[in-house]
């Protein structure tokens, strides 16, 4: 068995490998630790572009999540897009049925960066009872607001941290640009960008973010050293290059 702590990650394939399973398995050996996937979707799509979507069946999703959790011990998993809030749920519910103590990222892809949208109608029970099952939810400004009914991004993250940590990213957000809000038990810790660093957008930057903080808690960090951590990982993404796509550097 190996030595290293082992993730998981239950996620999307993208085919150019900037975002989903391919960035969270890449980003996780970059930081030291074993990567595993369950694909939730099929997607067509280039760096800059969003063609369509084919959903993985869910019980195909849920036998193969069954057989990895039986037989390996997972240190964190990461979660990213889904076709739906029941398809989440039973996600979670089969997670907690075998890895009850498990760490649990959910990075609330709910639309693409193209503009597609993934999950629609969404029902506050449903979310309540996901947000008191995971650990730690990442959404930018626009997915706080997707998930609440508040106007504002802070007021929406802390109404989501009722229920779980949230880490507010800092990409789309009106007020503090570029800084991340970790609401961790009642309080708000603001992670800031570094200085003097040339960075340009990246596809994928969220999926690298999640699953770097999912490879700092496996590796044993706290929740706010594993969030700073990640901060800087993915800000030295940012600065790899020109393009879309990051350099694993």
């Amino acid at each position: 068995m190996t030595t290293k702590p082992i993730i998981l990650s239950i996620a999307g394939f993208d085919p150019c490998g900037g975002a989903g399973i391919l960035a969270d398995i890449k980003t996780a050996e970059f930081n030291g630790c074993m990567g595993m996937a369950v694909i939730t979707a099929n997607t067509i799509q280039t760096e800059d572009e969003f063609f369509s979507v084919g959903w993985v069946d869910e019980n195909q999703i849920l036998n193969q999540l069954e057989e990895l959790l039986k037989k390996y011990t997972f240190s964190a998993i990461k979660i990213g897009i889904v076709e739906s809030f029941e398809v989440l749920s039973n996600i979670v519910k089969t997670v907690r049925k075998f890895q009850p103590d498990v760490f649990i990222v959910w990075d609330t892809v709910l639309a693409a960066s193209t503009g597609f949208d993934f999950v629609s109608n969404i029902q506050q029970e449903e979310l309540i009872a996901v947000l008191n099952s995971v650990n730690l939810i990442t959404p930018n400004a626009k997915e706080v607001l997707k998930l609440t009914f508040e106007k504002e991004e802070l007021a929406g993250a802390k109404c989501l941290s009722q229920y779980t940590n949230v880490l507010l990213k800092g990409g789309h957000r009106e007020t503090k640009l570029g800084v991340d809000s970790l609401f961790l038990n009642d309080e708000v810790i603001d992670l800031f960008p570094s200085e003097k660093l040339n960075v340009t957008p990246k596809h994928g930057s969220g999926c690298m973010l999640s699953s770097a903080i999912v490879s700092s808690i496996a590796s044993g960090k706290s929740v706010v050293q594993a969030c700073e951590l990640a901060k800087r990982f993915i800000e030295k993404q940012l600065s790899s290059n020109q393009t879309l796509l990051a350099y694993y550097a």
